[in-house]
Formats: structure tokens, C-alpha cells, sequence
């Protein structure tokens, strides 16, 4: 049964036209015999191609109707099963979609049947009633819900529940999932007990106020690795989201204690590194990401070992997700390599709750803002793979002598899977700069989008941070006046999108929401891994601290979010 579910999503692919249909059914797939299903016009459609007909060694259209069982189809299939055998053979058989327990049956034995390679069978449907359709259309649409509406879909019926909680949903969901901007207070008086989360599509999805109902409770836990003193009260941060999972530090030291998937709850404990050589800076560069190579999920943490009160190396250690260790590289390096000073000690200690280093993940790599020598500025990258610092050149105008032009402008994200780079100067002027392959070495940026404030007295300026493109084409942006930017590049019109309710300044973090489980991206052999989750409990729980439990929405104007800006500005 597992076996047949995933036959039919391995097909899954762009079969909107009739070109790409027959391109696809061309295929010779790795599995003897593969399934598609199809509307009845589709089938006619690409039944009679010329193409089809010399690729195809065997064809045959089966039409059954509504009543009958899969018995006569299992005889005709005995009678036929001469002329199909060491073929290449081509199927399409109408109406067996309201017997699944009998059509599974006939279905593996058509799998067993020796044939060649890039054999199709195609079930065709009718259907009047989404209950009706097949299953792979079904999960395709089910993989383009949000996350919330894919938990309710898991109540109406036993088969949907079914299918939604198959190990491979998960995967074909996050395939199809977007950015979702999740909300965090940043302030001292507001402790982030919990995370909150907006999925919007389109722009029309805030057209009413909407409540950040879906409130993230992140694991209390003991704080073992922190550095605080006793009398300070441990806080959360987040080091950077990477398909759909979370790795979360602490604050103000940012080392890395867990890695959790918000929406499943669940969570895996880092192993408390090994203090070697024992004086070393409390503050630690860290980084989450995924090595293809390896297939394995990884966190990096880098810190500086000082030796006669100042900082000389850098040592840089690798954690492997499920392990019980963290592995020290064999290679050293300086501040200089990460393109930051050994001052950033300074700058972590005096505001623990900003993000004054931003980490994004893409391409299997880390990637962060850095500096070197004469003011340059450039890309710094850790890749999970070669476990090496890559650096990627920005576009050329960024390290022209231009005044008003600092890396505490610019921001790095990704957006419709390539690298961005945005900067802001004298609040008004704004670029956003994407660099759309980024395999090539001559590191080829494309200006994509220019807001100049200025010129139209459009207000509030500061610096946008670009979220994700929604459905209608919309720009969806992050501003620090608590507020969420809708941008239409062809009208040049704004919306904004307040948060309410709140006196706390407020941190954004992009996230693709996901139902994997731990346990399916853990691939180490052999070792027993504690897998916790957030309905567990915990030892330790804040007391007398402020949290906002409701929080929401809501349209305002400009000169509403030009005040709130202000009043934000005032607070810094």
C-alpha cells in the first residue's frame, strides 16, 4: 500500500499542457511501471499523438463503467498480459477510483509484471466531488494549502488523515511551502516565550484583520551552555531557519542549544562542546544548514580562543544533527576569514536582543554580510559540504566611494530560491539586488527592484526587509516600525500592515513552515537518538515576565506607521 502511494507521487510533475504531458509520459523513469492520473479530456487529448504511438510498443484505451468491479479488468489484463510483457506499454483505464482495496490489489500485480522501462498506466476520472478524485491529484492539492488548513484537512475524512500523514507528504509539501515572516519580541522587558506566525499567499489575505493565531511555543529548557551569570535571566534567539527547522541559541553569547521543527513541536538538544583550549570569547559566530553530500542536517559554531587577553584563532566546530559530539575542524582561522573584527564581542554584549548578524541559509551554504580590508564589503559563506569559507563578490556598486553606504543598511534573503542583497541609504533611497545563478564565478546581480522615497515623499523609509513575491505579484516586506510592506513594482503602490497591540519592538525571521519529523531527517546508522517535544515539559520556566499572547493585524496609513516608526527610532 506504501509502496503503490509512493509510485503515484514519484510521477509528479508539470502536466498543464499537452506538450509537457507527452513529454512526460515519454520518460523512461527508473520504475518499470509508473502511475498517472488524468481527466478524461486530458487522456483524449494526447491518446492519438504520433509520438506516442512509435514510443509506446503496446496502447490500449479500457474504458469500465461506474458498476462494474475489477474483476473483468483483472481477466482482461490475464488475456492481455502476453502481448504487454517485455513491451514498453501504455494503459488508460476509465472509473476505478470508487474500488480502491481491489484496484490497489490489480496494481501491484501489473508492478510485478516484467516489462520495460517508462511504462505508464493512466487512470482516468470523471470526478464530481473532491472525495472522488484520485490521490495524486488530491495531494497536489493538498501541498499547496498553508499549514494550518493542512491540519484541518487531517479531520474530514480516515483517507486524507491517511495520506497527509505518510512520510512523503511532508517532503512534497515543503517542495510547494513559501517564506512566512514569524514575529519575536527583540526588547529586554519582552521575553519571547513564544514565536508568531503569518502565512499569507496573496495580498488580498490581509485584507481583514487577522490574528497571529498561530503562536509557536518554543521547548523550556535549562540554558546549560549559556554563559549569563546567575543573576541575568536566560533568552532565546534564533540562528537561522533551513527547511522548515530552526536552530535556536542563546542569548547573548548566541551558542546554539536546539534544533526544532515549530510546527511538529519536536526538538533535538545540542551536546555541550568541548572548551578546548579553556580560554576562548563567549560570543560564537553560529550557522544552520543541510549538506547534500552527506544528507545530513549540521550546525556550525565558531568562537575565538584568546590568548594574552586578546583574540589570535578561530576555532570552528561541526555538529551533525542526532550526534552525540561536536567535531572540531583541523583547519584555523582568523576573524578576518568570517569578514568580521573581534569587536563584534563588544557589539553582542551591548544589544543582546537585535540581530546584529543576520545568517541565511541556501544552496547547502550559510551566508552572511562581511567586511575586509578598506571598507570593502562582500558575501562570507560556510559551506556544509567542503566545510570551507566561500566568498561571493557583490554587485560593483556596493564598494563604490559613495557616502551613506554601511553594511548595518543591507540585508541578505532569499527570494523565488535565489540570493538577495537589499541596501538602504538615508532611509529613502532602496535597492534590491538579485543574484540569479549562483553557480557562476563572474557572480552576475540583477537590480530588480528600486524605491526611491525621496522623490515621491513616501513614508515610513528605513529598511525594508523583502519577505517573498506573494501570488499577485505584490512584495511582500518586513519594516522596523512593527510593520508588514505590501509593494506593487508595477503601480509603485504601498500597504501597510501593523502589528497591534504591542509597545515592544519586534524581530522577523523568514521561515518555511513543515510536518517533517526528526526522526526522517536524522540519517545516522546505528544511534539511538532522544528525540523531545515540546508537550513534554520542561525544567525551567520564566517567571514575571512580559508576553504578548494575542497579537494581530491591521491596516493602517502611512502617517499612522511614520509615528510608529518614530516612536522606535526614539526607543534606540
Amino acid at each position: 500500500m506504501k509502496r503503490l502511494k509512493r509510485q503515484f507521487v514519484t510521477d509528479e510533475k508539470d502536466t498543464q499542457t499537452d506538450v509537457g504531458l507527452i513529454q512526460h509520459l515519454m520518460s523512461k523513469n527508473s520504475e518499470e511501471v509508473s502511475f498517472l492520473s488524468l481527466y478524461s479530456h486530458q487522456a483524449s487529448a494526447i491518446y492519438s499523438d504520433r509520438k506516442l504511438m512509435e514510443f509506446f510498443e503496446f496502447k490500449m484505451w479500457i474504458s469500465m463503467s461506474i458498476d462494474d468491479d475489477l474483476i473483468k479488468l483483472g481477466e482482461l489484463l490475464i488475456s492481455l498480459q502476453k502481448y504487454m510483457v517485455g513491451k514498453r506499454f501504455l494503459l488508460l483505464i476509465d472509473n476505478v477510483w470508487n474500488l480502491k482495496k481491489e484496484r490497489d490489489m490489480l496494481f501491484k500485480n501489473l508492478l510485478s509484471m516484467r516489462c520495460k522501462q517508462g511504462s505508464k498506466v493512466i487512470l482516468i476520472t470523471c470526478a464530481t466531488k473532491i472525495s472522488d478524485l484520485p490521490d495524486p491529484i488530491l495531494l497536489k492539492i493538498l501541498c499547496k494549502l498553508p499549514i494550518r488548513t493542512v491540519f484541518a484537512c487531517k479531520c474530514v475524512s480516515k483517507e486524507w488523515c491517511t495520506l497527509i500523514e505518510d512520510p512523503i507528504f511532508p517532503k512534497l509539501h515543503l517542495g510547494q511551502a513559501t517564506f512566512c515572516p514569524i514575529f519575536r519580541t527583540i526588547e529586554p522587558i519582552s521575553w519571547p516565550s513564544c514565536l508568531h506566525m503569518l502565512e499569507v499567499i496573496k495580498t488580498t489575505d490581509l485584507d481583514q484583520p487577522l490574528k497571529l493565531h498561530s503562536k509557536l511555543l518554543p521547548p523550556d529548557v535549562s540554558f546549560l551552555h549559556s554563559t549569563c551569570s546567575k543573576f541575568e535571566t536566560p533568552k532565546f534567539g534564533v540562528v537561522n531557519s533551513c527547511n522548515g527547522l530552526l536552530c535556536v541559541c542563546t542569548c547573548p553569547d548566541n551558542d546554539p542549544i536546539y534544533v526544532w521543527n515549530p510546527i511538529t513541536g519536536e526538538y533535538i538538544l545540542t551536546p555541550e562542546p568541548e572548551r578546548n583550549p579553556p580560554h576562548y570569547s563567549n560570543y560564537v559566530v553560529s550557522g544552520f544548514g543541510f549538506s547534500s553530500k552527506a544528507d545530513q542536517y549540521r550546525v556550525m559554531r565558531a568562537f575565538g580562543a584568546v590568548e594574552r587577553g586578546d583574540i589570535s584563532t578561530i576555532i570552528v566546530q561541526v555538529w551533525t544533527l542526532g550526534s552525540r559530539k561536536w567535531r572540531t575542524l583541523s583547519e584555523l582561522f582568523r576573524w578576518k576569514d568570517f569578514g568580521l573584527k573581534a569587536t563584534h564581542s563588544r557589539i553582542f554584549s551591548r544589544a543582546p536582543f537585535r540581530q546584529s548578524f543576520c545568517v541565511l541559509y541556501l544552496n547547502g551554504a550559510v551566508h552572511w554580510l562581511a567586511t575586509g580590508g578598506s571598507s570593502l564589503i562582500y558575501i562570507c559563506s560556510f559551506n556544509f559540504d567542503q566545510e570551507k569559507i566561500i566568498k561571493l563578490s557583490l554587485p560593483e556598486s556596493f564598494n563604490e566611494s559613495e557616502e551613506n553606504r554601511a553594511i548595518g543598511n543591507m540585508r541578505l534573503g532569499v527570494l523565488r530560491d535565489c540570493l538577495y542583497v537589499s541596501d538602504v541609504r538615508c532611509y529613502a533611497h532602496f535597492e534590491l539586488w538579485v543574484l540569479k545563478d549562483y553557480n557562476d564565478d563572474k557572480f552576475s546581480w540583477t537590480k530588480e527592484v528600486i524605491i526611491d522615497n525621496f522623490s515621491v515623499d513616501i513614508w515610513p523609509r528605513g529598511l525594508y526587509r523583502p519577505i517573498k513575491y506573494l501570488d499577485n505579484g505584490d512584495l511582500l516586506m518586513f519594516h522596523p516600525s512593527n510593520a508588514l510592506v505590501c509593494y506593487n513594482p508595477k503601480e509603485e503602490s504601498f500597504r501597510y500592515f501593523k502589528i497591534g497591540e504591542a509597545d515592544s519592538e519586534f524581530d522577523m525571521i523568514p521561515h518555511i513552515p513543515n510536518l517533517i519529523r526528526m526522526k526522517d531527517v536524522i540519517n545516522l546508522e546505528g544511534l539511538q537518538v532522544e528525540i523531545l517535544n515540546v508537550r513534554d515539559g520542561g525544567e525551567w520556566s520564566p517567571q514575571n515576565l512580559k508576553e504578548y499572547t494575542e497579537l494581530a493585524l491591521d491596516e493602517k496609513n502611512e502617517d499612522f506607521i511614520s509615528a510608529a516608526f518614530s516612536k522606535i527610532m526614539e526607543w534606540n
